[in-house]
């Protein structure tokens, strides 16, 4: 599945519950971070075809980034039937899959 492109405010909360399992990627096109792991957070949406994810651009979204208290680019919020389950501050790849693993099993349990 492809990385959806969030541009408003209004699709973001319906994105949170277009699945049992969301994750959003909140980033910027002027960070090295965000770029690095962009084609690996493509990969695992593509690998996880019963995960919906999304992405933010906190330049365009900035209201937005604050209140969902994204501080870092980049920075992913996994949810669990519309609610926050993890934050993962960075781009730690290995650290987001793991997220995305537990989350599973709150969604089978």
């Amino acid at each position: 599945m492809a990385v959806s492109s969030i541009r408003t405010e209004a699709e973001y909360y319906a994105f949170q519950a277009s699945k049992q399992i969301v994750v959003v990627h909140f980033h910027a096109e002027w960070s090295a971070p965000s770029n690095a792991i962009r084609p690996k957070y493509e990969g695992i949406s593509r690998e996880n075809g019963d995960v919906a994810c999304g992405e933010v651009d906190v330049d365009r979204l900035g209201d937005l980034a604050a209140q969902e208290q994204a501080t870092a680019v980049p920075t992913f919020f996994v949810y669990v039937a519309g609610e926050r389950f993890a934050t993962v501050a960075g781009g730690n790849e290995s650290e987001l899959k793991q997220r995305i693993a537990e989350a599973r099993t709150k969604v089978t349990a």
